[in-house]
């Protein structure tokens, strides 16, 4: 048994002398390091700031209803003369068609922008009475209206900024369209936050983007209400 812890201390003494004593700078350096990153840390929780942001749901109504116009049953199209997307003037050209041996001229009743409803060629049939270009009123202006959380109705004010992502027109390809809170907030019975809303530049977006928005359109709303210090963001969770 003496043998064996002989062995034991032999063995214990060889590893300390492989392994030697860890310099003093080593030690020194290492809790320099370790308080360096303490310090780190606690600057980023007193400096670095986290905004917070809500978001809602957005509803986009066009204020001038957009003009229909119909093509009568078996008329044969002759010509077209717009494509989808362009902005025409009052008396403009679009299509002719011949009904009953007889050509007529289909014209804007207003300035806009058109919207091609179906696909018309030269000598191309019309089976029933049908919508085949709408125009989109020129300097068309929008109602829009704001839902947002309950718990936003403290958060909000008047003349605050916040961006519109419009669905089926993706941020990353058109972007957002900048607007601005123009009503005090309220809540309704179900304790939803609502404002009006104004589009800073209509429907253009910070793209550049003018997106087509015929129809009640819908999308989300996004703002930045504070910004929290990192510390505080955490403490209030």
């Amino acid at each position: 048994m003496e043998k064996i812890n002989n062995d034991i201390n032999l063995t214990n003494n060889e590893v300390k002398d492989i392994l030697g004593t860890p310099p003093k700078w080593i030690l020194r350096w290492g809790n320099m390091v370790l308080l360096l990153i303490m310090v780190f840390m606690v600057a980023g929780l007193l400096f670095i700031r986290r905004p917070e942001i809500i978001e809602g749901t957005v509803v986009i109504t066009p204020v001038k209803e957009r003009a229909q116009l119909f093509v009568p049953l078996n008329a044969t199209i002759d010509s077209v003369f717009v494509k989808d997307g362009a902005i025409v003037i009052e008396g403009d050209s679009l299509l002719t068609y011949t009904r009953v041996a007889k050509q007529y001229t289909v014209t804007a009743p207003e300035s806009g922008i058109v919207s091609i409803e179906q696909l018309m060629e030269k000598g191309s049939v019309i089976d029933q009475d049908s919508e085949v270009i709408n125009i989109n009123p020129a300097n068309q202006t929008y109602i829009v209206k704001g839902v947002f959380p309950g718990s936003a109705i403290n958060k909000i004010h008047l003349g605050q900024s916040l961006g519109i992502n419009v669905d089926n027109f993706p941020k990353e390809d058109y972007g957002s369209l900048a607007a601005t809170v123009v009503t005090k907030p309220v809540q309704d019975s179900l304790h939803n936050t609502l404002i009006n809303i104004k589009l800073n530049k209509n429907t253009t977006t910070e793209y550049g983007k003018l997106l087509p928005i015929r129809i009640l359109a819908r999308g989300t709303g996004y703002m930045v209400i504070s910004d929290k210090r990192l510390i505080t963001w955490l403490l209030s969770k």
